[in-house]
């Protein structure tokens, strides 16, 4: 078996467009007898010999292995922007529009309450699909800083559930400046919630964490009271969904 190998394709030119052929001239039929022969210098003279009559080009093999893969690549390569297939129309000319992908973003509103009954805090969390939850959870312990559980709860339930970006809200002023570092917290107790904040928050891709006003975190704060209840036969913690 011989180590070298020979392949071509026939090409003819249409008007620019490349065409392969299917057929063959019968002075073409004479190769076998060079195939067939062992003396490789007088398979090459009767080769050229033979295809003098025909107006072959020759083409490097490199070329047609570089655009092969100038093709691959423009085809198949996934850029970091997403070129949309949608064009403008301004003044007569077409413009291309590129968008960035849209982050899967999770909003989460928290509060906390605490009275004479216990401690409370409330949660209710958007899906990047509009669907809320709402949580009401009794803490069962003496907790020091409600607004910090409630934020520690909000971020931990985002992460169980798979959501990589979380935007939070909170009214508890003093909370989130000492988290995104605007005010100092010289409080240990508080130290040790903002390392917990901080590990939590390495789970993420993105987190923000944005102070609003009471009037526009009632919901949260009625779940955080209601866990706080008397009522009779309220579990410690619920979770509600809602579309």
């Amino acid at each position: 078996m011989a180590i070298h190998t020979i392949s071509l394709v026939l090409i003819r030119d249409d008007n620019g467009i490349q065409r392969p052929v299917y057929y063959v001239s019968k002075s073409l039929h004479e190769a076998k007898s060079v195939l067939r022969s062992a003396d490789y210098s007088g398979r090459i003279a009767k080769w050229g010999t033979i295809l003098e009559a025909f107006d072959i080009n020759h083409m490097p093999h490199t070329s047609i292995k570089g655009q092969v893969l100038a093709d691959l690549v423009a085809e198949f390569a996934k850029p970091s922007l997403e070129e949309s297939a949608k064009g403008l129309h301004m003044g007569g000319k077409s413009i291309g529009v590129i968008s960035c992908k849209e982050l899967l973003i999770w909003k989460v509103y928290v509060d906390g309450a605490a009275n004479q009954r216990g401690s409370g805090v409330g949660l209710v969390l958007v899906s990047p699909e509009g669907l809320t939850f709402e949580k009401s959870l009794r803490l069962g312990f003496l907790a020091t800083n409600n607004e910090a559980e409630a934020l520690l709860v909000g971020m931990d339930m985002v992460h169980k559930m798979g959501g990589k970006s979380v935007q939070m809200f909170s009214n508890s002023q003093l909370i989130v400046g000492q988290v995104v570092g605007t005010l100092e917290a010289r409080d240990p107790r508080m130290q040790e919630y903002l390392t917990k904040v901080r590990y939590l928050q390495s789970k993420f891709n993105s987190f923000t964490l944005m102070h609003i006003s009471r009037s526009r975190n009632t919901h949260a704060d009625s779940l955080a009271t209601l866990a706080t209840s008397s009522i009779e036969g309220l579990p410690e913690s619920f979770l509600l969904k809602t579309c």
